[in-house]
């Protein structure tokens, strides 16, 4: 989306690097929520979960909590399953394509000789990829401009950091 190339493009400019292509990656777009698509994250309502074919939104809800999953994949999972028309992504097939997209861009930047990447993407679709990824991600919803920081070496992908803004505290003083 325009908003993720427009962040970005301000970061590699704050950093003095504006010199440097941005490139987009189908693999990083948002989580796709079907018939949803633009609506608050407060969608999840009696009728979807009817949709879903629960006979109650409390009924939906209990669900929710034995399922034991973040809120996160719990709505991506929500809204693929209410979704009627078919675009809906579940969260495994979000944090498949993140995952892939995430490394992809790693092997890359390896057989370059290695170093930092910028990606950016969406906050559904990174919440989604951490919740699969790590133990360390507890499904709080990160901040917008947060920065989480994975290592990737000979393979393997490990997250170091999970929505870190003291950057931004830093820049108020």
């Amino acid at each position: 989306m325009k908003r993720s190339i427009d962040t970005a493009e301000a970061v590699l400019d704050g950093l003095g690097q504006d010199n440097e292509a941005v490139h987009e990656m189908k693999g990083l777009r948002e989580a796709g929520s079907g018939q949803f698509e633009g609506e608050s994250l407060d969608t999840i309502d009696e009728e979807q979960a009817k949709e879903a074919g629960y006979d109650s939104y409390d009924e939906y809800e209990d669900d929710k909590r034995k399922t034991d999953e973040d809120e996160w994949t719990w709505l991506a999972n929500a809204h693929y399953y209410a979704d009627q028309s078919g675009y809906a992504e579940g969260a495994d097939k979000v944090q498949e394509r993140m995952t892939d997209a995430i490394e992809k861009i790693a092997e890359k930047q390896n057989e370059e000789g290695g170093g930092n990447v910028l990606v950016v993407s969406h906050g559904m679709s990174i919440n989604v990829m951490l919740a699969d990824m790590t133990d360390k991600y507890e499904g709080d919803s990160l901040e917008n401009a947060s920065v989480t920081k994975i290592h990737y070496q000979n393979g393997d992908m490990e997250v170091e950091s999970i929505g870190d803004t003291s950057y931004l505290e830093e820049g108020e003083e």
